[in-house]
């Protein structure tokens, strides 16, 4: 269980549960491209939380856009607490991971009311993006756990976004007239918030959701983008918990929903 092994098998992890979604569309090109990407990517370790935000934000910050300058790679988490006040942690390139020591032993710990991990910049695509074996506690009212825009393929696995009696939203995915958030997917991921705790909007289409417990005062799923089309998502083994007066809203946002698809859910 050396660290280049353990970022070895987390990244086939990754890999595996990403290319299960597009095993429909082209697998040989697919799987073509994932074996071009297992030459050992650079994993970057990030030194033990402080609990002090200027100190913790900054390190997490700097692995990420150093993995990134380099093409991809691991940032891997120590176990503890690390204090990111409302700074938002934002991917600048394609195949960043980030990896904690699991969910509840790795905390983010995010204040503010924007989204705790986001795109650089919304209109660019990020490709391959993956988060693992953590926790996100959101405290600040309309915060995002994460605010998927415009990913591609990204993977989350065995994450817990903690939002308990804060009126947020977990999980937020988000396209445009131009640009789409498609073929991610999401497993075993604990979304706990009291408006949403996911929120689909315009061009999120093909995602996968598998497992997790969906808690909170508002919606489980709500999916009424504005303008635009949202398309193909599935929800599979999924348990909801929700006491909102409407559990799943699909549509009436002026957009077109469809083809969605809940599979032995509760």
């Amino acid at each position: 269980d050396s660290p280049s092994q353990t970022v070895l098998f987390q990244k086939l992890a990754d890999e595996i549960a990403a290319i299960a979604t597009e095993l429909g569309v082209n697998p040989s090109a697919a799987f073509a491209s994932v074996l071009a990407r297992l030459a050992a990517l650079p994993g970057t370790y990030v030194a033990a939380p402080t609990g002090v935000v200027a100190t913790d934000s900054a390190a997490v910050q700097a692995a990420i856009d150093a993995v990134a300058a380099a093409g991809g790679g691991v940032v891997e988490l120590h176990a503890g607490s690390y204090a990111l006040g409302a700074t938002s942690l934002t991917i600048g390139g394609d195949d960043v991971r980030i990896h904690g020591r699991g969910r509840g032993a790795t905390n983010l710990m995010y204040t503010g009311s924007g989204a705790a991990i986001k795109n650089s910049a919304g209109a660019t695509i990020r490709r391959r993006f993956g988060l693992a074996e953590l926790t996100i506690t959101l405290s600040g009212v309309g915060a995002r756990g994460f605010e998927c825009e415009n990913f591609y393929r990204a993977s989350v696995r065995d994450v817990v976004i903690d939002g308990t009696g804060v009126a947020c939203t977990p999980l937020k995915l988000i396209g445009s007239a131009t640009q789409s958030t498609y073929y991610n997917r999401f497993d075993n991921v604990d979304l706990i918030g009291d408006t949403a705790c996911v929120d689909l909007g315009e061009a999120c289409n093909a995602t996968m959701f598998v497992g997790g417990v969906w808690e909170g005062a508002g919606y489980a799923v709500k999916a009424n983008p504005a303008a635009g089309t949202l398309d193909t998502c599935r929800f599979e083994h999924v348990n909801i918990a929700t006491s909102g007066a409407t559990i799943i809203q699909l549509g009436g946002g002026g957009g077109n929903v469809n083809d969605h698809t809940f599979t032995d859910c509760r």
